[in-house]
């Protein structure tokens, strides 16, 4: 019941921010929202869970409750992969918020006296498979590789030394895991996998203020997530007979063809392209094989990329500049798209008369 209330209070906290523009799409800058809801929300679904034990199904639920927000704020569907929510956010998962906040509360609990021998008689008394939320603590500790709990006890840690400590072998941890786990996501090829905590991706910050601006970002973020409808997507997933794109019927219609290749897209592709290659020529001259097809796909995608950046490592300074550009080429991009083929699908309806019979 517990965590149920407290899932439910995190929603009614989200739903009450959504007027001031805490929603995906056409509301507030990413960037903007995600703060909000690390201050506002996040606190209070967190609020006295590291005092208790939380079993792993409950977790689960407060974990896939949390992701999905995430995934709404960012304008991401439910099917984008889990790893990429917390990338592309620089929020850390539920489990790490809990587990800061249990392993910070343990040295305030070492000052008192009554509480020290509490915690010494404990660890003496308890084993490992314990339920005693102590041996949950030390289970805590261990696994980030922090100090026993007896020497937290016996000579506790002031609290800025011990905050920094903490926060270390908790961000080394997961970035780390989400890192090694989007590694293995064909989804997320393009996606610069460097998990930074409490830091947004590029593709947020880069963006402006402006409404244009958030939609560009969400469809950029679908785009470099892999979630983004192409036919290789619906042929993968059943929904349509073959993969060759609608628009040149050439070949496959997959991202790389999408950004880079498709004729028909070619004249709304071009002025973007010249515009970043005017801007910061050297990118073509030093090595104009790199940008063709794939390596001009992570360039647009994200060029915050290591692949990119090991190439050249000059770019660094003008990711903003490229960034800000391939946001309009790929909303561009999309909306060329989805014009002409609703233009398609219109031309192909039979006609009919004002009678409602089919000519």
């Amino acid at each position: 019941a517990t965590i149920e209330d407290r899932i439910k209070k995190g929603r009614l906290t989200t739903y009450g921010l959504m007027g001031t523009g805490l929603h995906g799409g056409n509301g507030l800058k990413v960037e903007a929202s995600l703060h909000i809801y690390q201050i506002y929300v996040l606190p209070r679904i967190l609020h006295g869970l590291d005092c208790i034990l939380i079993n792993t199904s409950s977790l689960t639920r407060l974990e896939v409750t949390y992701r999905s927000l995430l995934k709404q704020i960012q304008g991401l569907p439910k099917r984008a992969a889990n790893p990429a929510a917390y990338i592309l956010s620089g929020a850390l998962p539920i489990e790490a918020e809990i587990d800061k906040k249990k392993v910070m509360l343990l040295p305030r609990l070492a000052e008192n006296p009554m509480m020290r021998r509490l915690l010494h008689r404990q660890i003496a008394v308890k084993n490992q498979k314990s339920n005693s939320w102590t041996i949950h603590a030390q289970a805590t500790l261990a696994k980030y590789d922090l100090p026993h709990l007896s020497q937290i006890i016996e000579n506790p840690p002031s609290k800025d030394e011990w905050k920094k400590t903490v926060n270390s072998a908790i961000h080394k941890h997961w970035m780390e895991t989400l890192e090694k786990e989007a590694s293995k996501m064909t989804t997320l090829k393009y996606l610069n996998k460097s998990f930074k905590p409490k830091q947004v991706h590029p593709v947020w910050k880069h963006a402006s203020t402006s409404i244009k601006d958030v939609r560009r970002s969400t469809y950029k973020a679908r785009m470099l997530t892999g979630v983004y409808i192409l036919q290789a997507t619906r042929a993968a997933f059943n929904q349509s007979p073959n993969k060759t794109c609608p628009l040149c019927n050439i070949e496959d219609e997959d991202i790389i063809h999408f950004i880079c290749r498709c004729e028909t897209l070619k004249e709304t592709r071009k002025p973007h392209l010249i515009k970043i290659f005017d801007q910061v020529p050297y990118i073509y001259l030093e090595h104009p094989s790199t940008w063709q097809d794939e390596g001009l796909a992570q360039l647009i995608l994200d060029s915050s990329h290591p692949d990119v950046i090991q190439v050249l490592p000059e770019i660094i300074a003008f990711i903003p500049l490229i960034d800000k550009i391939a946001l309009t080429l790929t909303f561009a991009l999309h909306r060329t798209r989805s014009k002409l083929l609703d233009e398609k699908t219109r031309d192909s309806r039979p006609k009919t008369r004002k009678s409602g019979k089919t000519i």
